[in-house]
């Protein structure tokens, strides 16, 4: 056999073991990329960033991260990508969407105040008032669909009076003490809590002191 001959097949040898390589680690490659892809998916995509929503206590910071509740433009509370429509049927899928929420049945967390939704008032909204009296000034109103937080609760008019007045007059024999009208500011502003609708808890907030 001459030196050349030699060398072509040596050479036909080295290809051989080359192709055998390259597709060995084609095929490696494919079984390890869906447990790379995994792993990266699981690790957080930027330092600080919050995976988790929270809507309960502390003046009920949304996380925006999470698209399950948001309060937007005008205080209006999405739920799920909700709108704030003023439709009866709005409200009934506004409470659906607000009872089917992972901490709808827990007491509020923090020390508040926490988050509220205007509820089944139509297109009238929800008086805020400056007592818990039939006589109490009107000072303002928030729309259905809209957030309100509240600090505490106090008792207002007794059953009887309840009976007396028709809807959506009064609801309930509860009052909200209520921020109003931005988060921070702290006064005597009250809103009938039954059309307040509680937003990630049961809405069994404090007695106001």
């Amino acid at each position: 056999m001459t030196g050349a001959t030699k060398r072509r097949r040596s050479a036909s040898g080295t290809r051989a073991l080359f192709w055998k390589r390259v597709v060995l680690a084609t095929a490696l490659l494919a079984a390890v990329a869906p447990i790379v892809t995994a792993v990266l998916g699981l690790w957080p995509s930027s330092p600080g960033q919050s995976q988790t929503s929270s809507v309960s206590g502390t003046a009920n910071q949304v996380n925006q991260a999470q698209s399950q509740v948001s309060v937007g433009p005008g205080g209006c509370v999405a739920i799920n990508d909700s709108t704030c429509g003023t439709s009866p049927e709005a409200a009934v899928e506004r409470r659906r969407r607000a009872e089917a929420l992972p901490g709808a049945q827990s007491a509020p967390t923090g020390t508040g105040p926490w988050l509220f939704v205007v509820y089944d008032t139509g297109d009238m909204g929800l008086y805020v008032r400056d007592g818990t009296e039939n006589a109490s000034r009107r000072v303002g109103i928030v729309q259905e669909g809209r957030a309100v937080y509240v600090d505490c609760y106090k008792l207002g008019w007794d059953s009887q009076q309840v009976a007396e007045n028709p809807l959506p007059a009064m609801r309930s024999d509860r009052w909200y003490k209520v921020r109003y009208p931005d988060t921070g500011d702290v006064g005597e502003f009250w809103m009938d809590s039954g059309f307040l609708l509680p937003i990630n808890h049961n809405g069994g907030v404090p007695v106001c002191k």
